[in-house]
This record gives structure tokens, sequence and C-alpha cells, in this order.
């Protein structure tokens, strides 16, 4: 062993003489030997000081982690030594790990339980106490079975958020999709799902999916999905558990927002337009108006431009600058795939629409 080491110290006073090699406490020494080995002493409490306060980094890799003792150790690693380290910047560990010091020779980490470590354990800038068995350093503390790790864990129990204004966030730190999935026995059922589109600006991509599952865990399609964008929202439907159809009850078209005007005095303008495929159909359209008060407008869903030949509203505008809601429902049935129009029409100059809606849902 080194000098300087109180791992050769015994607890025995009289066999202290000649113990340490860099230590001389002989009986009946040279008087000129006593300041030195009173000096050496202090140093060996130092060494011992320093592998127990957290002033030792380690280095290495996350996973294969080394240290220097300061004592200079070769051989062997002393049975029941004792240290507390700092675990080294980006050296959180991800799996199974080793501890080498002083180039001794890697020995296996283990948890308290004496399992091996799986990940998460030993935290960048963190301080970790360590314990030499003879063979492997045992990590000290609770159990590492008993907390939920950062790295990725299993929980059994349920988790609370107990807090004021409690949040929930997934965000991915790429493009990747982030996920909610639903399951049962082991298997996928459901999946709330930020798709992985491409995001290019103007609130374009990371879109939201609802997605369902068979009983064997693999996926069917998509239920319902919905643009960031544009805020359209698509409900899909199905007719045999397997295929995806859009032709059921239920299925949702959304056109808007659009905008326009002012208009002058007895004047029309086409605000949305789109093809509505063959069936029965609600459909209904709304809009805000603005401009001077007793003027307003009426609008009306149509199957061609420029005419009012189903619902037609009239809406006032009540206020200066107010805006008022105008609002068109309707049932159609259509044998044919038909392009339908929302016409509006205003009687006073300067009449604007804003956020203009069309608005479409299959009924049977």
């Amino acid at each position: 062993m080194p000098g300087e080491n109180v791992q050769d110290w015994s607890v025995t006073a009289a066999n202290n003489g000649s113990a340490d090699s860099g230590i001389n406490w002989a009986e009946g020494q040279a008087r000129a030997t006593v300041n030195d080995s009173a000096r050496s002493m202090m140093a060996a409490i130092a060494k011992d000081r320093n592998l127990k306060n957290g002033s030792i980094t380690t280095g290495g890799s996350a996973n294969a982690q080394t240290f220097t003792s300061g004592v200079g150790y070769s051989g062997a690693v002393p049975t029941g030594l004792r240290v507390k380290l700092k675990i080294g910047a980006a050296l959180t560990n991800t799996g199974a790990t080793t501890l080498n010091m002083d180039a001794i020779g890697a020995a296996t980490v283990k948890a308290p339980d004496g399992a091996a470590l799986t990940g998460g354990e030993l935290i960048a800038g963190a301080y970790s106490d360590f314990v030499f068995d003879g063979t492997s350093w045992w990590l000290q503390g609770t159990a590492i079975s008993g907390l939920v790790k950062k790295a990725g864990d299993t929980m059994s129990g349920d988790l609370n958020i107990v807090k004021s204004a409690p949040q929930l966030k997934l965000l991915s730190t790429d493009a990747t999709a982030a996920a909610v999935v639903l399951g049962r026995s082991g298997l996928n059922r459901w999946q709330l799902l930020e798709t992985s589109e491409a995001e290019s600006g103007g609130n374009v991509g990371s879109n939201f999916s609802l997605l369902s599952y068979d009983d064997a865990g693999a996926p069917i399609g998509s239920l319902i999905k919905a643009d960031r964008k544009t805020g359209r929202v698509e409900i899909y439907g199905r007719t045999d558990g397997s295929a995806v159809t859009t032709s059921f009850q239920g299925e949702f078209l959304d056109l808007g927002p659009n905008s326009g005007g002012p208009l002058p005095n007895g004047s029309g303008q086409v605000m949305l337009s789109t093809s509505i495929p063959a069936g029965e159909w609600d459909l209904w359209a709304q809009a805000l108006l603005a401009g001077t008060a007793g003027l307003g407008a009426s609008g009306s869903i149509s199957l061609a431009s420029g005419t009012i030949d189903l619902a037609a509203v009239t809406t006032t505008i009540i206020h200066s600058g107010g805006a008022a809601v105008l609002a068109l429902p309707r049932r159609v049935n259509f044998a044919t795939a038909t392009n339908v129009f929302f016409n509006a029409f205003v009687f006073g100059s300067g009449v604007n629409f804003s956020n203009t809606y069309l608005r479409c849902r299959r009924a049977s």
C-alpha cells in the first residue's frame, strides 16, 4: 500500500509504529523524524478527507467512469473503502456502469439492492457515495427501485399532480411526433398524436390526430384529424373495422376563415365554396359583420354563385362599428357531388365580412 494511507492504520495503537510506510511512529524514534511524521499524518487525513467530501470528480464515459484517489493506490482497491464522488459533466449513466479508481481496473457498480444499474442513477453534477466490497462498488442511498428515473422508467402506481394550474407537457426535441397512448393488457387501443408534419412557418405542421388500434394492438387508422393552421377538423368513420371511409354519418367539412369587403350597396360576393359529396348534409355558415349602424347584410348557402336559393338570413348591424353573427342552418340531400357556395349580399355601402366559415356535416 502507498504511504500516507489511513487504510493501513490499525485500531490498536501499539501496532501503528510502522503501519504506514510514510509515517514513522516507532518507539524511540529520532527527534528529527517527529515533525516529518506529524506532517505526513496530516497529509494522510487530508487525502482521506478529499475521498469523502465530494471534491473528486469522475471522468471517463457515462457507463465506464474513472477517478483518481489522490492516495496513489495500486494493485487492488482496499476492501471497505468509502468515497463520495461528484459525477462529471455529461456523465449521467444510461445503463450498467463500472467505476475504475487509479487505473487499477473497472469494477461493477451495484444499486443498494444488489442489482446492476439501469440508467439515471448517477446524475451529472450530483454527488454519489460508494463503498467497495472487495469486488464491486456499492452505490449508497435509497434503492433506485423505489424512485422514478429521469432517463425513463415504468411506474406501478398512479401519478398525481397536485398544485395550482397543473400541466402535463410532452415536448418533442425534434421533428418526431409526441403522443399519449392508451391501452389494455399491454396492447395499444388509442393514441392521441401530435403529428410529424414538418413546420414551415405560418402555423403549418404539427397537427393533431386520434388513432384507434385493433385487438392485436396494431393501428387501424385515424378517426379525427385537426389542422393547426386552419382549424379544419376531419372526422372519419369505419364500416368493417379495418378500412377507413369518409362516407359515414357525422363526417365533417369545415372551410374558413375568410374575409371580404367593404362591399358597395346592393352588391354580393362569394365568400367560400366547396364540392360536397353525394348524400344528406346539414349545411350552415357564419360570419362577423362590421360597418355603420343601420347597415346590414344577407347571406345564403347556394348551389350557384351569386344566387340565394337556400335559407337566406338577413342581419342588421345594430351599432356603429359593431358586429353580428350570420348563421344559416339547412339540411340538403345531394344525389351527386355538388358545388356549394356561401354568398353574401349587403344593403348600405361599406359592410365588411370577417371570420367567415362554411360548415358541412353528413346527416346520413
